[in-house]
């Protein structure tokens, strides 16, 4: 999944440099993707020709995991790309990102996952974090939701590959985070799933965004790749094991995997929606508050609200 925070200096530097060089003239898309099923409508409409049924020119461009493909687009490196909402709300401030509509949502992947000896959720006093975006986020709005002791509780921070070990320790007794870990702790560790994000509020939602300055002369362009996405959703809905196939080729993520990710994932290219923008508002001010970004990310006026029916 991709729900890093950090934006690197010389990327915010260096972008508008680089992007301006982009030219209307392009003959080659290049998209910003990531190494995991998430990005399973660009491997989809890669391995399955749907770009060039569109009439466009496409390059994947890999990049790793976390908000590096957004980085990525920010440095010049790519022309579009995609990422969680969180992940592109925190650097917006520093690049001139204009997202168009969404490739992907859910409310089920995102699991708090707990120590088996635990019978509720009130019963949580050690929470491991992701530190730094969504799941601090996620953390803070189920807290109370979820009825546990914000007076008692102590926040562990630490990366998604050491939390299961301290889960296994004691250190912690519970953590949000993405498919494979909580079913792997659930099998492995004797834990419980207490919740999904949408038991508190929460869908992610996967962002498709463009650098401002190549939009404003390609948006042919990226109406193109749009279409191209919608017909790979249509592909992922329908044929999920096709969709698998793509992916493991892609970036040799093994098809059973890739398929529990998709039983809780909808892939669907849509517009925002005023319930969109309202939630991603309640994100912004939360980034804020928190100190994750030093002023209110003014968001809405690059939002490419209407794109998709234009």
């Amino acid at each position: 999944m991709t729900f890093s925070f950090t934006v690197p200096q010389a990327v915010a530097a260096s972008a508008a440099l680089v992007l301006t060089g982009f030219s209307a003239q392009a003959q080659t898309v290049q998209i910003g993707v990531g190494i995991d099923p998430t990005f399973v409508a660009f491997f989809v409409a890669e391995e399955n020709g749907l770009f060039e049924q569109h009439g466009i020119d496409v390059d994947l461009v890999t990049f790793g995991p976390g908000g590096a493909m957004v980085d990525g687009m920010m440095a010049g490196q790519a022309h579009m790309t995609a990422s969680t909402e969180t992940t592109h709300l925190v650097r917006m401030p520093h690049s001139d990102i204009r997202p168009l509509g969404l490739v992907g949502e859910s409310g089920d992947n995102l699991k708090l996952v707990a120590d088996g000896d635990l019978s509720e959720p009130g019963e949580i006093r050690k929470l491991g974090v992701v530190p730094g975006g969504v799941f601090e986020y996620l953390t803070d709005i189920s807290i109370d939701k979820l009825g546990i002791d914000r007076s008692t509780l102590e926040l562990v921070r630490a990366g998604p590959p050491e939390l299961p070990a301290l889960l296994a320790r004691g250190d912690i007794e519970a953590f949000w985070l993405f498919e494979p870990f909580p079913t792997r702790v659930v099998a492995e560790q004797q834990g419980q799933i207490f919740a999904h994000s949408k038991d508190v509020g929460y869908t992610y939602a996967f962002w498709v965004s463009a650098s401002g300055p190549w939009l404003e002369a390609n948006r042919d362009s990226a109406h193109r790749v749009m279409a191209a996405l919608a017909d790979a959703c249509a592909v992922v809905t329908s044929q999920p094991e096709v969709a698998a196939e793509a992916v493991q080729k892609q970036v040799k993520i093994p098809v059973d995997q890739t398929l529990d990710f998709l039983r809780e994932t909808e892939c669907i290219v849509r517009d925002f929606t005023d319930e969109d923008l309202a939630a991603y508002d309640s994100i912004a001010t939360f980034l804020t508050d928190r100190g994750f970004v030093k002023e209110q990310i003014d968001f809405r006026p690059a939002m490419q609200v209407g794109f998709l029916s234009e």
